[in-house]
C-alpha cells in the first residue's frame, strides 16, 4: 500500500519523506521475525509483535535476508575490483563495509524508491545501522525482489 503512495509521489514530482521506514518499533527492519519473535532480546521471548503478524511478513523478512546476503557479496566484490594497479587499496577502500543488515536493506529500499528516509536515531547501534547504509545502493533487480516480497506480505 505504501509502495503505491511512493510511486504516486514520484509520478507527480513530489519527493516523499518517509518518517518511519522501519515501521512501528522496527517491524519492517527484519529484526523481529516469525523465526525469532524476540529480535534477539532474551528477556522478551515472545517479542513485541504477535506471531500471526510476523507470519504475514515472513515473505518480506525472508527476502530481506536474501537481498542482504546478495548485497554483501556484491559490495565485497566491488571493493576487491577497485584495487589499483599495484594491488593496493586506498585508505577509504581498506575500511571493511561490514555486514549488510536487513535494517540497512529496508532503509536503502526507501532511497531506491525515491523517498528520503527519516530514521529515529536513539542509540549508537541505530546510528551505526544508518552509517552502514552509505557507500552502496540496491540494484533495480534487488528492488524488484523486495517489491514482489512486499506484495506477498500485503504491505
Amino acid at each position: 500500500k505504501k509502495i503505491g503512495l511512493i510511486d504516486f509521489c514520484k509520478d507527480v514530482g513530489v519527493i516523499p519523506f518517509i518518517s518511519n521506514p522501519l515501521d512501528i518499533n522496527g517491524l519492517a527492519s527484519g529484526r523481529y521475525t516469525a523465526g525469532d519473535p524476540s529480535g534477539g532480546d532474551f528477556t522478551r521471548p515472545n517479542g513485541p509483535f504477535g506471531l500471526r503478524q510476523l507470519e504475514e511478513l515472513r515473505p518480506l523478512h525472508t527476502m530481506q535476508d536474501k537481498v542482504a546476503e546478495r548485497v554483501q557479496k556484491r559490495v565485497k566484490k566491488e571493493q576487491r575490483d577497485r584495487k589499483d594497479s599495484r594491488g593496493r587499496q586506498s585508505q577509504d577502500e581498506q575500511k571493511d563495509i561490514g555486514g549488510i543488515t536487513t535494517t540497512q536493506i529496508a532503509i536503502n529500499y526507501v532511497v531506491a524508491k525515491g523517498g528520503v528516509p527519516i530514521v529515529d536515531v536513539t542509540d549508537l547501534s541505530t546510528a551505526e545501522e544508518v552509517v552502514g547504509c552509505l557507500g552502496w545502493a540496491l540494484t533495480e533487480e534487488e528492488v524488484d525482489m523486495l517489491d514482489r516480497a512486499a506484495t506477498l506480505a500485503s504491505m
